[in-house]
């Protein structure tokens, strides 16, 4: 590899130093770009080390296998549905936008279009090799903020590793590619060459809309070290996004999806610091995923009190950290890197502030952050490191790095069966999943082409039934918004199936965690009246007893 710009402020001297040395003097003042650059031997030896990581991040994930999220089941269906000709809709002749990745979508079914492969397989693959591709962005990063080429390793390592990235990557999420975007983007950034940072930006927001993080940060980075409105910058992204917006509002009427629209209304009842809490959780969980197993069962992180409040405080701690030695560094060091650095406060500051409005938020929307704040506390380990002349602060940048890796690798365990399967981790479930599949499979055999399931979560549940489905919190269903909001006395949870809506709609047949209907329909004399069950299960999902499957009696219209 060339030899990485120097990130120094204009007019910050240089020292020389011993051929061979790159590091960062991260000492208060300014940080020193030193020594030759790079020889053949230490490019083959970069190139090896970046084949070796790339490589394992795509082993494990196949020696796991696909582990798919209930949620990833919606964009399957999307993308099914696209593939066999019937449109990118979730139910057959029903024009909604309900999936908010639509180039995530497009990509799955344009593979199955050509393949007629397993999706849960063709996302496996997708996704391991955009970590891949992640795992060597994370390693150049580190190259381009001067860190020590063992401590650049080290983040693209773990990162490799990392249970939670690894879940959603099986779990056939967006996010893989979500995170290889903003990577990559940052990188472009970093070399000056906006236009192609702010185009990359614009796939990721196709993607993922909590993109526009990213893109503000970097947008602003733009305006504020260029001291002009990035004009040129915004049109590139217009550009890249004008084709979508402009089909989906012909097609639908809306480029925003009905999946945003939805969750934008009081449909959940949450603490106004559950987010913020979910995101000390999740920092954390840098550290104590992989030995305490601390990650999300369904969407939340839920841990008894004393263990959440040790966890939490350990992940401001790290937030705390984090900030305290950018904060000096940041004098010394070129501004790009500052809004590069500045991308996860911009995100999970702004999914903070949510919970204030009620709005909820899943795990893996925090993740494509993650890359950009082990980098920011690489650095100022480094800086502390260097702040004085104890060896025990000199070794500590070293510790750090065997320990973030240590800790990932903890997650994993052999299952002593063949691969794909041979390996899993403690952060993965899909018992979930697994129920709502059966469920899902025994209405296939029941349900007439005229029937209607109704369902608070719609996505092993939809892929497995293939039948039509009514979301009760309306993410392909918008009829179901005019029930919400609903009083405090019906929620038993975070959620709770509007009586009204089902009693209005009459579905042939509802499926539902029984914590969603505890306090709002089992309470209701005509719904025991209409309802009955013909499938129960125990599970303890979300502080539920059991999933239920109600089928409308014969006699009712």
């Amino acid at each position: 590899m060339g030899r990485p710009k120097d990130l120094r402020a204009p007019g910050s001297p240089s020292n020389s130093s011993p051929r061979g040395s790159s590091t960062l003097a991260l000492d208060g003042h300014s940080p020193q770009l030193t020594g030759a650059p790079p020889g053949a031997k230490d490019g083959w030896f970069s190139f090896a080390t970046c084949g070796a990581l790339a490589l394992l991040a795509v082993a494990v994930r196949v020696a796991i296998g696909p582990k798919t999220v209930d949620d990833a089941y919606i964009t399957f269906r999307y993308a099914r549905n696209l593939s066999e000709g019937l449109g990118l809709v979730y139910n057959a002749g029903q024009q909604v936008l309900g999936t908010s990745t639509p180039l995530y979508t497009l990509l799955l079914a344009a593979i199955r279009a050509a393949t007629r492969g397993d999706l849960s397989w063709i996302a496996l693959v997708i996704n391991a090799a955009a970590d891949a591709v992640s795992t060597l962005l994370l390693f150049r990063l580190g190259q381009r903020l001067l860190l020590p080429r063992w401590s650049s390793t080290s983040l693209a390592l773990a990162w490799a590793l990392y249970p939670i990235a690894v879940r959603y990557s099986v779990g056939g999420m967006e996010t893989s590619l979500e995170s290889a975007l903003w990577l990559g983007a940052a990188i472009l950034y970093l070399q000056e060459r906006d236009l192609w940072a702010m185009a990359l930006l614009a796939l990721s927001i196709l993607t993922r809309p909590d993109s526009l993080s990213a893109a503000l940060a970097i947008g602003l980075g733009i305006a504020v070290t260029g001291r002009r409105i990035p004009a040129k910058e915004l049109l590139a992204m217009l550009l890249v996004l004008l084709p979508w917006v402009a089909w989906s509002w012909w097609r639908y009427g809306s480029f925003i999806p009905q999946s945003l629209l939805a969750k934008s209304g009081l449909i959940y009842r949450i603490d106004p610091l559950e987010n913020l809490r979910q995101v000390a959780y999740f920092i954390a969980g840098v550290f104590a995923a992989g030995p305490m197993g601390v990650a999300a069962r369904g969407i939340y992180v839920s841990l008894p009190v004393l263990s959440g409040v040790c966890v939490a405080l350990f992940g401001y701690s790290l937030v705390l950290l984090w900030a305290s030695g950018l904060n000096q560094v940041a004098r010394g060091l070129d501004q790009r890197v500052l809004w590069i650095l500045a991308i996860p406060a911009i995100h999970y500051g702004a999914y903070a502030g949510l919970g204030l409005l009620q709005k909820p938020i899943a795990e893996w929307y925090l993740l494509a952050p993650l890359p950009f704040f082990l980098a920011g506390l690489a650095i100022t380990v480094n800086r502390i490191s260097q702040a004085g002349q104890s060896s025990i602060l000199q070794g500590l940048p070293l510790l750090f790095g065997a320990l973030l890796v240590l800790c990932q690798m903890m997650s994993y365990r052999p299952t002593g069966q063949g691969c794909p399967g041979c390996l899993t981790s403690n952060v993965i479930w899909t018992e979930r999943e697994t129920l709502y599949r059966e469920a899902g499979e025994l209405l296939r055999t029941r349900v007439g082409p005229r029937d209607v399931v109704a369902a608070s979560e719609i996505g092993a549940l939809g892929y497995y039934c293939d039948c039509r489905i009514l979301d009760t919190v309306g993410l392909v269903t918008p009829e179901a918004a005019k029930y919400y909001p609903l009083p405090p006395s019906d929620y038993a949870s975070n959620y709770a199936i509007p009586a009204e809506l089902v009693q209005e709609l009459s579905p042939a047949y509802l499926v539902t965690l029984d914590v969603f209907i505890r306090k709002s329909l089992e309470g209701q004399g005509w719904f025991t009246g209409s309802y009955h069950p013909i499938w129960q299960v125990a599970t303890t999902a979300f502080g539920s007893e059991s999933m239920i499957v109600f089928q409308r009696n014969a006699q009712e219209p």
